[in-house]
C-alpha cells in the first residue's frame, strides 16, 4: 500500500498535489479537501523543519474552524487543536502553546488521538480474535504467523486515516507504532528483513540511539541481512524528512562508519567536512567519536585538512 510506502521511506513524501489526487480517490472526503490540503502543506513544512510556517497554516485552519465555515467532525477540531499546540511549542510560541492546552483541556469531549486509537484498538482485538480461531496461545504456537499479516492489514487501516488527514502528530505517532510492531514480530519471527524495516523507521524518527541498540542486542540474527542494506540505511539520513538528521548521521557513522561502502564513506567526510566549517559546536563530541571511526579509512591530506578545521 502506498500509504505505507510513504511512512516508511521518508524521502518519497507526495508532493501537496499527487496526495490530493490520492485523496480524491476517496470519494466521501470532498467536502474536506481544503483543510486535507492545507493541512499536508502544514506537515511538509513541519516535516522540513520549517515550524513558523506550518504553525502559520495550521493555525489559520483552525480559525477557518472556529469560524464555523465547515461543519466538521469534533474528533477532527480536536486533531487540529493538538497539531496546533505541539505545532506553536516546536516554533517556541509557548504563551500561544499554554493557551491552545487550555482550549483542550476545557474541551468536555476531547479525546487524546480518537481515529487512531479505534483503529490501533481494533487492530487488536481482530489480533485476539484469530489467537482464539486458532486456539493459540503464544508466538511458540503452530501458525502464530498467520495473525501477523492480519494485524498489519488492520494498521495499515490505522496510518491511512492518519495520511488522510494530515495529522503531523499521528504521523509521527504512526512512524513509532509500525516501528515497534515490525522489531517486536520480526524478532518473535526470526525475520531479519522485518527488524531491519524497524530500525529504518526508528532512524527517521529521529531514535536512532534506539534503533542501534536494537541491532547490537540482535547481532545474530541482523548481520547478514544488514550487511546488505547497511549503505541504503545510511541515505536515510540524507532525507529531509528525517528527524534529527545531523545527529543520526553522525552516531550511525560512530558504530558503521567502517562498513559502509566508499561512496557513503565519502560522503560521511564530505558531512564532517560541513560540520567543522561551520564552526557547529553542539555537534564537536559526536564528530569527534565519529572521526575516530574514519580515521583508519581517511587518506592523509584528509587527515590533515580535518585537522585544520578543527584549530
Amino acid at each position: 500500500m502506498k500509504s505505507i510506502n510513504w511512512l516508511l521511506q521518508g524521502s518519497d513524501l507526495p508532493s501537496v498535489q499527487e496526495y490530493i489526487n490520492f485523496v480524491k480517490s476517496e470519494k466521501s472526503l470532498g467536502e474536506f479537501l481544503p483543510i486535507i490540503q492545507e493541512r499536508w502543506r502544514s506537515f511538509l513544512n513541519n516535516m522540513d523543519r520549517n515550524y513558523e510556517l506550518a504553525t502559520t497554516i495550521e493555525s489559520n485552519v483552525l480559525q477557518n474552524l472556529d469560524d464555523g465555515k465547515k461543519k466538521v467532525p469534533e474528533w477532527l477540531v480536536d486533531d487540529v487543536l493538538i497539531d496546533c499546540r505541539n505545532l506553536y511549542f516546536n516554533s517556541n510560541q509557548y504563551n500561544e502553546s499554554a493557551k491552545i492546552q487550555k482550549r483542550i483541556e476545557n474541551r468536555s469531549n476531547i479525546l487524546v488521538y480518537p481515529v487512531l486509537d479505534r483503529f490501533k484498538s481494533e487492530a487488536l482485538q481482530e489480533l485476539d480474535n484469530e489467537m482464539q480461531k486458532y486456539n493459540l496461545q503464544s508466538p511458540d504456537t503452530v501458525n502464530f504467523g498467520s495473525s501477523l499479516p492480519v494485524i498489519v492489514g488492520k494498521l495499515q487501516d490505522y496510518f491511512f486515516i492518519a495520511l488522510i488527514f494530515g495529522s503531523a502528530t499521528h504521523i509521527k505517532g504512526t512512524r513509532r507504532l509500525l516501528a515497534d510492531v515490525l522489531s517486536k514480530y520480526g524478532l518473535e519471527f526470526e525475520d531479519p528483513y522485518l527488524v531491519i524495516q524497524a530500525i529504518r523507521l526508528y532512524f527517521l524518527n529521529g531514535q536512532t540511539e534506539v534503533g542501534i541498540k536494537l541491532f547490537d542486542k540482535n547481532k545474530r540474527l541482523l548481520f547478514s541481512q544488514f550487511n546488505h542494506e547497511i549503505d541504503d540505511m545510511f541515505s536515510i539520513f540524507d532525507s529531509k524528512y528525517c528527524i534529527n538528521n545531523i545527529s543520526g548521521r553522525l552516531e550511525f557513522i560512530k558504530n558503521w562508519g567502517q562498513q559502509v561502502n566508499q561512496g557513503n564513506f565519502d560522503k560521511a567526510v564530505r558531512f564532517i567536512y560541513s560540520i567543522l566549517e561551520d564552526k557547529d559546536d553542539t555537534n564537536i563530541i559526536g564528530v569527534g567519536a565519529a572521526l575516530v571511526v574514519l580515521s583508519k579509512r581517511l587518506k592523509p591530506n584528509q587527515v590533515i585538512e580535518l585537522g585544520r578545521l578543527q584549530i
